[in-house]
């Protein structure tokens, strides 16, 4: 959210300093980019493990979250200019520990800001996540693979029916002469 409001951002694990206005400006790019291309179907949005780390080592209440992710969908369509559809998973869980403020916060964006689906809850996939945060296919456990699974599950005809994909900008066309 920093970022996308062109405050300067801080990795809040090594403390370094994003440069480029990262991290949203990297999402801005694709969505442009994907954009001008082929267009899209939705956003498909994974994130949360790490907000209970966040003001401080507090973490964020679910008004809170609430509040970060509805602006990022706001500016992501303001940069667009379209009404971008985005499916959010429920997904917290980091180190072994579910965080009920995050996912509050998730449902809340579902139910209240319009054209958001609900996307799988990913809590209970690999609950001993290799580093807490992240899924892997090793070691005979199946964590990306029951991740796209669910996901593949979340994605149901109701959505394709109901949400409109963000078709491709116009190619723009040049002429010149000699």
């Amino acid at each position: 959210v920093q970022s996308a409001r062109g405050i300067p951002t801080y990795n809040e694990t090594y403390g370094d300093l994003l440069q480029h206005g990262g991290p949203y400006r990297a999402f801005q790019v694709t969505l442009q980019s994907v954009n001008a291309l082929t267009g899209f179907r939705s956003v498909l949005w994974h994130q949360g493990e790490y907000d209970r780390f966040t003001n401080s080592r507090i973490g964020l209440s679910a008004p809170e979250y609430f509040n970060n992710l509805s602006f990022l969908i706001q500016k992501s369509r303001s940069d667009i200019g379209a009404q971008i559809p985005w499916v959010v998973a429920r997904a917290s869980r980091y180190e072994g520990t579910v965080d009920n403020r995050v996912i509050d916060g998730q449902n809340m964006v579902i139910n209240t800001v319009p054209n958001v689906w609900a996307g799988q809850a990913t809590d209970n996939i690999q609950p001993n996540r290799y580093d807490g945060g992240h899924f892997q296919n090793a070691a005979g456990s199946m964590g990306l693979t029951e991740l796209a699974t669910a996901w593949n599950t979340a994605l149901t005809g109701s959505f394709f029916s109901s949400s409109n994909p963000v078709l491709p900008r116009d190619i723009v066309k040049l002429s010149h002469y000699c």
